[in-house]
């Protein structure tokens, strides 16, 4: 059903709304502000994150030089301290090879005392026991078996005492020619030498503890 409208109805105005620029002016002022705000806001965040950027920079640049400097201090200390490693070093050397002479030394000084203190106890033994000189007469006279003529030689005390004993044993032994035996008072008592015409052969004690001495002396 369609609508009818009256004339008195369509005469009657519709109230408009009234245009108000008081209110659209506060309107754009808060707007306004509101971008004002995250402008501000913004660019206090930019601040903020450049003076972060700019200090972690600087931070990284510290770093960086420090890690040079450290470098730099390390290769000059190095330099600093390698005649002072190569002096340690050579006197480590020194030292090692000045204790092994030392040692061998001391070592060679012993053997020497030890054969020296062995030569009085056999030389008194040999005085309290004559078999002793006996024992090195007959090993010397084996060793020249075979020769024609032999010397041997016995120091003088030695001689005097053990004269017929060892004329006993010349008699004793074969393959031996003639054999002189001679007194000698330069040879120390309890030893021998005998003589042959292809050489020396020496039965003192002192001889035999040289040839030990040598020996230990050499290992």
């Amino acid at each position: 059903m369609g609508s009818v409208i009256k004339a008195s109805e369509r005469n009657q105005a519709v109230p408009g709304v009234a245009f108000n620029y008081e209110d659209i002016s506060q309107q754009a002022d808060a707007y306004l502000a509101k971008v004002r705000e995250q402008a501000k806001q913004i660019v206090s965040d930019a601040v903020k994150e450049a003076a972060a950027l700019k200090a972690k920079a600087q931070q990284e640049g510290q770093k960086a030089a420090a890690a040079a400097a450290e470098k730099q201090v390390d290769q000059r200390l190095a330099a600093q301290l390698q005649p002072a490693m190569t002096a340690l070093a050579q006197a480590a050397k020194d030292i090692t090879a000045a204790r092994q002479n030392w040692l061998a030394h001391w070592e060679s000084r012993a053997v020497s005392l030890a054969c020296a203190i062995a030569g009085r106890i056999l030389r008194r033994e040999a005085e309290r026991d004559p078999k002793i000189t006996l024992k090195l007469v007959r090993e010397a006279l084996d060793l020249a078996a075979g020769q024609s003529r032999v010397r041997l030689r016995l120091n003088d005390k030695d001689h005097a005492g053990l004269a017929t004993q060892i004329q006993q044993l010349v008699g004793a032994g074969g393959g031996l020619g003639s054999v002189e035996i001679t007194p000698d008072a330069t040879l120390p008592p309890g030893g021998c030498r005998v003589e042959t015409e292809f050489g020396l052969i020496d039965q003192t004690f002192e001889a035999q503890l040289a040839r030990i001495e040598q020996e230990l002396c050499e290992k």
